[in-house]
C-alpha cells in the first residue's frame, strides 16, 4: 500500500483533485499527510489524546487544521504509517475502509445538536447519511474532493464554503430542508426542498444518478454540472417546489467567537490554532481542559469550540499557544506548509506569513485578508480573498481581491517588497 501511495503521488506532483485521508496518505516534501475526518468535527478527549501521540511517533509533530473542519497529521514515517492506522482505529478515527473514508465528507455547523437558535439537530441526520455511505459502494466513484454541506440555521453556518450538494432549512417552510446543488460561482442551485427524514434517501440518489453526468466533464464537480443536468438528477424525487423564493445565506455565517462567550445556557470558550498548525503539546492542552470525556467541536475556521469547565482555562490556552483573542492578525492570514511541506512550493510560506502579520496593519474580524500561498494551487484558501501573495521560482507574485490562479497585479517581488506594495494596499483598503 505505502508504494502504491509513493507512487501515484509522484507520478503526478502537485495534481488537482488529491485528497489524502488515513487509509490513503499523500506524499509530501515532509513525509506522508495524513488526513482524519472526525464525524461532525467532534473529539474526545481521549481521542486528541491519541493524536498528539500518533504526530509524536509516527509524524514529525505537525499537527494541521483544515478548512472543512478536519486534521491533518504531517511528516508520517512510511515504515510507521501500519501502526499508526492501527491507532487510531482503536481510537475510533478510522473508518473500516479507504473508500468509506473517501465517501464520508460531511461537513456540520460547529454546534450541530447543541445550538438552541438551530431550525434542527442534524446529528440523528448525520448518523443515518454516514451509515447509508458506507453502504454505497456505487458511490467509489465520486468527485475525490466531493462535499456535502448540512446545515441547521443556527449561528455559526458553513454557508460560504463552497459545497458539490447542500442541505439548509427554509425559514418560510418550517420542518423542510432546501436540497441545492453547488453552483459555477460557488453559490447554490436549490432543486426544491424536503423533511429530514427524506433527506438521506434524496441525497444519495443524487450522488448515484449524477455520476453518468459528471464523467463526460472536464473537471468532474457538481459545479461544471448544467441546468438541465440538475434538473435530469433530480426528477422524480421526493422534492417539493421552492418557486422562485431565493434561499439567502442565513446569518451569523462567520466563525464562533474566541475567549470566553455564552449561547443560551452554555457556557464555551473558542481558541484558534496560529495559522492553522497545532504541535502535540497544543493537543494535550486541549484534552486537558475537556477531560477524557469531553468534546471539542472543530470548526471550518481552524478553531475550536470546547465547553467551558472552569474560570483559568482561556489561560491555560493562552499559554499553550492556541489564539483566545480575537484581535490577533494572525485570524486574517491564511497560509500553506511552502516549500519545506510541499513539492510544489518554492518560498517559506509559514514563516513569511509570521513576518508579514507583524509589520501589516491587518484588522481581524473580516475573515482571511492575506493568504500567502506557495503555488498557484491555493490549498490553504481556495476561495478569493482582499490579498494573495503566490510563491514563484522562489518569489512571490501578489493577486488582488482574487483567489491564487488568477492574474497577478505584480510579479517577482522579494519578501521585502511583497510587504511595502501589501502594506500600501493594506492601508488604503482601511480608510473610511
Amino acid at each position: 500500500m505505502v508504494e502504491e501511495i509513493l507512487h501515484e503521488t509522484e507520478a503526478s506532483p502537485g495534481r488537482r483533485g488529491w485528497c489524502p485521508g488515513a487509509w490513503r496518505p499523500m506524499a509530501s516534501a515532509d513525509g506522508l499527510v495524513a488526513r482524519l475526518r472526525p464525524s461532525g468535527g467532534r473529539l474526545s478527549g481521549a481521542q486528541l489524546l491519541t493524536m498528539a501521540s500518533a504526530a509524536s511517533h509516527a509524524g514529525n509533530g505537525v499537527i494541521e487544521l483544515t478548512g472543512r473542519a478536519n486534521l491533518q497529521l504531517r511528516g508520517i514515517e512510511a515504515a510507521k504509517l501500519a501502526a499508526l492506522q492501527a491507532q487510531l482505529g482503536l481510537a475510533g478515527l478510522l473508518d473500516s475502509s479507504a473508500a468509506d473514508e473517501a465517501r464520508r465528507n460531511i461537513l456540520l455547523p460547529p454546534l450541530a445538536g447543541l445550538d438552541p437558535t438551530a431550525a434542527l439537530d442534524l446529528l440523528p441526520l448525520l448518523a443515518e447519511l454516514e451509515h447509508r455511505l458506507r453502504e454505497a459502494d456505487e458511490l467509489a466513484a465520486l468527485p475525490a474532493k466531493f462535499a456535502l454541506v448540512l446545515e441547521d440555521g443556527g449561528l455559526f453556518q458553513p454557508s460560504r464554503i463552497t459545497a458539490d450538494l447542500r442541505a439548509r432549512p427554509v425559514a418560510q417552510l418550517p420542518g423542510q430542508l432546501a436540497v441545492g446543488v453547488g453552483a459555477p460561482d460557488g453559490g447554490t442551485r436549490w432543486l426544491g426542498s424536503a423533511p429530514p427524514t427524506l433527506l438521506p434517501g434524496i441525497l444519495l440518489a443524487l450522488m448515484r444518478r449524477s455520476l453518468p453526468y459528471l464523467e463526460t466533464l472536464p473537471r468532474a464537480r457538481f459545479s461544471y454540472l448544467t441546468t438541465d443536468n440538475c434538473r435530469a438528477i433530480a426528477q422524480g424525487l421526493p422534492l417539493r417546489p421552492l418557486g422562485s423564493t431565493p434561499m439567502p445565506e442565513p446569518p451569523g455565517g462567520s466563525a464562533p467567537p474566541l475567549g470566553h462567550w455564552r449561547l443560551g445556557e452554555l457556557s464555551l470558550v473558542g481558541v484558534a490554532a496560529p495559522l492553522g498548525r497545532l504541535d502535540p503539546r497544543m493537543l494535550e492542552i486541549l484534552a486537558g481542559c475537556i477531560g477524557p470525556n469531553g468534546q471539542a467541536r472543530l470548526t471550518p475556521w481552524r478553531s475550536f469550540v470546547l465547553p467551558d469547565q472552569s474560570a483559568p482555562i482561556l489561560r491555560t490556552l493562552k499559554d499553550g499557544g492556541f489564539i483566545v483573542d480575537a484581535s490577533s492578525p494572525l485570524l486574517a492570514i491564511a497560509a500553506c506548509p511552502g516549500k519545506e511541506g510541499c513539492r510544489s512550493g518554492t518560498t517559506s510560506t509559514l514563516k513569511d506569513a509570521l513576518h508579514l502579520a507583524a509589520r501589516l496593519p491587518l484588522e481581524p474580524g473580516g475573515g482571511i485578508r492575506l493568504h500567502v500561498a506557495g503555488c498557484a494551487k491555493g490549498c490553504a484558501h481556495p476561495a478569493k480573498s482582499a490579498l494573495t501573495l503566490v510563491g514563484r521560482n522562489g518569489s512571490y507574485d501578489l493577486v488582488q481581491d482574487g483567489r491564487a490562479d488568477a492574474s497577478p497585479l505584480a510579479k517577482g517581488l522579494s519578501l521585502g517588497d511583497a510587504a511595502h506594495l501589501l502594506s500600501s494596499l493594506t492601508l488604503r483598503t482601511d480608510r473610511p
